[in-house]
């Protein structure tokens, strides 16, 4: 972090003095006036003109709060930048020593109070462009103590984001989805919504200008991607370093306990292309981000995994969600990193066109290793060779640098084929749905796909249409005319697999598989983007909860307020009694029948937004917390 550090002067006249008698307490034999100032920088602002008062000067009798101690203060300050105050006046009454000690190596006892709640939020400490902070008075105190703000974004604009990242969020985040899932999700939305801003204006720093003007420099993306992620319970981080030798700012992303970086300004093409999603930055080991990024690793958590081998893992191991991890190396692109898509030389390039051309595939997608040459010139003889004994009478190729960080020598490949006859052509030329869509989008040459239903989905009918007009088509052993609609197919909740056999005139066959997820029967909650709040230890058999109004008797049940299990509140505990109101204000929460206290365990306490006031004002946000019983 850029720091600079200046001391001001230490005189201070008689006439101000005089204007602060009535302030201070008498000067004491031997104690002298003091004032000392500190300047903080931004590090992605450095360099920039940016406006901030030139001097400090705070007065006891303007200072809205006091303070006696170092935790009082840091409590005040933090509260302060929350709401996005400047000036953050507070008297001081503590020791000197507490505002000065350090001075000698540099890490002074006020810049440590100050930076100190910037560790704890990184969404806070990018949003505020500099600081201005010191103070001023007699060595015996008391102090005051000043810290001019500029910010990248106000108070109201603040409010703004909040109220869009929830509407966002409660759009596109299913409920009962994973970490994964919610990351892509909220990336694939920023990428869509965002253009990045070519004329970097000073107001493209921030959450809001990304959500409010669409546009935004990398600082805007990745606070729009942390605070998304981090409202949706995803824990992320951000990271200042250089990006081709520039001041860029990007995120980190936890996943079961492990740590990748996340791009989102470099995944979305300049200029923009709305429907274009790119995953060249998306969730990068250290040593694969290290190709043209640099940052301090050592300020941050190490990102030691491949997520492409964390997926394949997954997909090995877990056998209830294999259609999910199967999904996400496909919408992702990472299956491009697999042996069966990659070509390391021209030989091993030949044979898989060629074999492509053999199953009447009409597209392929491939990595392929040139050792760093343009593969121009390599592909036209490599295309000619692979055609030898197949029908294919058309062919085209489009090819561009492969970017996944660390890779170096790779292009991505992409051909288009055309064929004499279609004898042979197992493929399938369409597949559409009666409910739900389609994951990945439908091509030919992907032979698994998932479908996400509701829980009222029953059944389910598709539509396959034969790339050749000879070939057979068996929808789960069934015989379906090419473009017609087949059997409905009875679906139970959770997974459900539809088997396609497509076999060609010449008898050659494929298959492709679809894997229906129908939801499960959703409780009687609805899913609420839920406000994090403390993690406590009750000492008592119940809780009782109380309100800033009276409270509506008819909002006071047990769908709107209870306990669960999970974080996303989608299984309330059962037998948890009906909340009662005790007061106008207060509510009682008791544990599950037949107990005298909660069991030890984990818990959240859930109270949803639909709670009102007697005025009919409701939360706003729906509220979590979680407890500990020993």
């Amino acid at each position: 972090m850029t720091k600079s550090y200046l001391r001001a002067g230490i005189i201070i006249s008689l006439l101000t003095l005089f204007l602060l008698g009535n302030l201070l307490p008498a000067q004491a034999e031997g104690s002298r006036p003091v004032a000392q100032s500190w300047v903080w920088v931004n590090p992605l602002n450095v360099g920039e003109n940016i406006d901030h008062p030139t001097t400090i000067r705070t007065f006891a009798a303007t200072s809205s709060s006091t303070a006696s101690n170092v935790q009082e203060l840091k409590s005040i300050l933090r509260n302060g930048l929350e709401n996005r105050q400047t000036p953050i006046n507070i008297l001081y009454t503590g020791s000197k020593s507490d505002l000065t000690k350090g001075l000698d190596t540099g890490a002074a006892g006020l810049t440590e109070i100050y930076e100190s709640q910037l560790a704890e939020d990184d969404y806070l400490k990018y949003n505020i462009k500099s600081a201005k902070y010191g103070y001023e008075g007699l060595d015996v105190g008391p102090f005051n103590v000043s810290f001019t703000m500029v910010y990248q974004s106000t108070l109201e604009q603040e409010n703004y984001v909040n109220e869009q990242v929830a509407a966002i969020l409660s759009t596109i985040i299913i409920p009962g989805v994973n970490e994964h899932q919610k990351e892509k999700a909220i990336h694939d939305y920023i990428i869509k919504n965002v253009a990045y801003d070519e004329s970097y204006s000073p107001s493209s720093h921030s959450a809001y200008a990304a959500l409010y003007n669409k546009k935004a420099v990398c600082q805007g993306y990745a606070l729009l991607a942390h605070k998304m992620l981090s409202e949706a319970g995803v824990s992320v981080r951000c990271v200042v370093g250089t990006g081709h030798g520039e001041n860029h700012l990007w995120n980190l992303v936890c996943l079961d306990d492990k740590w990748y970086h996340l791009d989102c300004t470099w995944d979305d093409p300049a200029p923009d292309t709305p429907s274009k999603i790119r995953y060249n930055y998306y969730n990068l080991s250290d040593q694969e981000m290290a190709a043209d990024h640099i940052w301090t690793a050592g300020d941050y958590p190490a990102c030691s995994s491949s997520y492409y081998h964390e997926l394949n893992n997954k997909l090995g191991s877990d056998t209830n969600n294999q259609a999910l991890w199967q999904s996400l190396l496909i919408e992702t692109e990472l299956y491009l990193l697999s042996p069966e898509k990659t070509a390391e030389n021209a030989t091993a390039l030949e044979e898989k066109i060629h074999n492509s051309m053999l199953l009447y595939e009409p597209a392929l997608k491939l990595r392929f290793n040139s050792a760093g040459a343009d593969p121009g010139s390599l592909l036209q003889s490599v295309l000619s060779s692979a055609t030898a004994g197949t029908e294919c009478s058309y062919y085209n190729c489009q090819y561009a640098h492969y970017i996944r960080g660390g890779q170096t020598g790779y292009y991505l490949l992409e051909f288009t084929f055309t064929y004499h006859n279609n004898t042979g052509n197992a493929n399938l030329s369409s597949l559409t749905l009666s409910s739900g869509t389609l994951g990945p989008a439908f091509d030919p040459g992907i032979t698994s796909y998932t479908v996400n239903v509701d829980n009222a989905v029953s059944s389910i009918s598709i539509t396959p249409t034969a790339a050749a007009a000879q070939a057979a088509i068996k929808v789960n052993g069934s015989p379906v005319s090419s473009g017609s609609l087949s059997q409905a197919t009875a679906l139970n909740p959770g997974n459900n697999t539809i088997i396609i056999l497509v076999t060609a005139q010449n008898a050659a066959a494929r298959t492709y598989t679809i894997t229906i997820n129908r939801a499960l029967p959703l409780p009687s909650v609805v899913w609420t983007p839920w406000k994090e709040e403390k993690t406590v230890s009750p000492n008592h058999p119940y809780w009782t909860i109380t309100f800033s109004q009276d409270v509506n008797d008819s909002t006071v049940n047990s769908q709107n307020i209870f306990v669960g299990n999970d974080p996303e509140g989608t299984t309330p505990l059962t037998g948890v009694s009906v909340p009662q109101l005790l007061t106008a204000k207060q509510i009682r929460l008791s544990p599950p029948s037949g107990s005298e206290h909660w069991s030890p365990g984990t818990y959240y306490l859930f109270i949803r937004p639909d709670v009102k006031s007697t005025s009919n004002k409701t939360l706003g946000q729906g509220i979590r917390m979680k407890f500990t019983v020993q």
